[in-house]
């Protein structure tokens, strides 16, 4: 979502992106930039987006035009996930195993972290200004920005393909094994271990109000009551495997599914409110 709650973008492997407004469920803009599937999208809190491709690139657009701001080289393969800080700096994971900070005057790399043997799956900023990233060697890693080092790892069992921060700090991590895990960084530990899914969580959302969201591709949607480490709510209904939930404040979740679509979920009833069509292969995530 936009930070006012007016728009959401969704990425596809058909190399385009739509964005839509909530208004009245129709798409404004279709930017056709990237030359491969793009997998990320971010928008900044002044409402600049940002996305990630397959190209190798990351594109700022000007959403007037249509057409790219900026197109950002750095990385040499696949990007997997871009992402904004709360103060504007926008970071991006990518299959080279780096994480890259970028310098958006000068339209190049800024800070260039190296710690992942592995894809970069999932990058994002916390409440403060902290940096993570989860990765195919089975870790996240908490940043320190000044020395470009890790400051904290936390070694998981199993491939992460997604992690998010909460409001107070934790990191979600979302595994091969099905398996979600809690981490807290200030005590090291992680003591909650979430099952629930069938197959990969290849996504996960943190709600304003602390409620987590997990896609999977098992084809569902899973809300969670992390006071007793269950599910309080499925969200089913797809023709095929889901990916990235994300919440807004008020209680809204949309997803993107390998059939193409966008559905706007009703967490009250557990039913599609909204469902978007158009793109012409795979949603990779939304926001």
């Amino acid at each position: 979502w936009s930070p006012d709650g007016k728009y959401l973008a969704s990425p596809s492997y058909d190399k385009t992106i739509r964005v839509w407004d909530m208004h009245n469920s129709t798409c404004i803009h279709t930017l056709q930039e990237h030359t491969e599937s793009v997998i990320s999208v971010a928008w900044s809190p002044d409402g600049q987006l940002a996305s990630g491709s397959n190209d190798d690139t990351v594109i700022i657009w000007n959403l007037e035009t249509g057409k790219p701001a900026q197109i950002l080289h750095g990385h040499t393969n696949e990007i997997t996930s871009v992402a904004w800080s709360p103060d504007g700096k926008l970071a991006s994971g990518s299959w080279d195993k780096l994480v890259i900070i970028w310098d958006l005057k000068a339209s190049k790399p800024a800070q260039t972290l190296k710690g992942h043997t592995q894809v970069v799956n999932s990058v994002g900023w916390s409440s403060v200004g902290q940096l993570a990233s989860g990765s195919g060697d089975n870790t996240v890693i908490i940043w320190n920005l000044e020395n470009n080092q890790p400051a904290k790892t936390f070694k998981n069992d199993s491939f992460v393909y997604s992690m998010a921060w909460s409001l107070d700090g934790k990191i979600s991590l979302g595994s091969r094994d099905g398996v979600i895990k809690i981490w807290d960084p200030v005590t090291g530990k992680s003591d909650q271990a979430l099952k629930g899914h069938t197959n990969s969580i290849v996504s996960l959302a943190w709600s304003p109000d602390g409620n987590l969201a997990s896609g999977s591709r098992d084809g569902t949607v899973i809300i969670w009551d992390l006071s007793i480490q269950q599910f309080s709510q499925t969200l089913n209904g797809l023709t095929a495997y889901l990916d990235s939930p994300k919440m807004f404040r008020d209680g809204r979740l949309a997803s993107g599914s390998d059939d193409g679509t966008v559905i706007i979920w009703d967490t009250q009833t557990g039913k599609p409110a909204q469902i978007l069509k158009g793109h012409t292969d795979a949603v990779t995530s939304v926001d």
